[in-house]
């Protein structure tokens, strides 16, 4: 994610991001929001959420120490996620795979060749050389072709 959405997020919402200046052993948010500037509007809206369910529990505030893409999704990691937590990031997971990584238009699961996923939308998977997962995965036949 670009140093304007990285340090928007940094400023916006300190407590969540508090260890960004921790060392890497502590907190990988050292390295910022390892992520396509795409989600930064998913991103935003999810730490939002977080700060107002906190508030709301009247709950410790989690600590993010790290946001990252992994198997295309967006994955955020805390310490300290009370159930409410844990359910809005796994809601944010989910919507990441809705979302353009790159440009944040409606786009899908998405797969190269040889085999490295990514959201995107129809224009980045062209651009990518990228088909939608599902037709890869049926290819393969791990899933069937009803």
């Amino acid at each position: 994610m670009n140093n304007r959405f990285t340090k928007d997020l940094f400023q916006t919402f300190p407590r969540l991001y508090r260890g960004h200046k921790k060392p890497a052993t502590e907190s990988r948010m050292c390295f910022g929001f390892e992520c396509g500037d795409g989600w930064f509007p998913l991103v935003r809206d999810l730490s939002e959420a977080i700060e107002v369910a906190c508030e709301h529990d009247q709950t410790p505030m989690p600590e993010v120490v790290q946001v990252k893409e992994k198997f295309g999704g967006l994955r955020i990691y805390v310490r300290r996620a009370t159930r409410h937590v844990a359910e809005l990031l796994e809601q944010g997971e989910n919507d990441s795979l809705r979302i353009c990584e790159e440009c944040g238009k409606e786009g899908g699961l998405c797969v190269t060749e040889s085999g490295w996923y990514k959201a995107v939308c129809s224009e980045h998977a062209r651009a990518l050389d990228m088909r939608p997962a599902r037709q890869y995965l049926r290819a393969l036949r791990i899933i069937p072709r009803n």
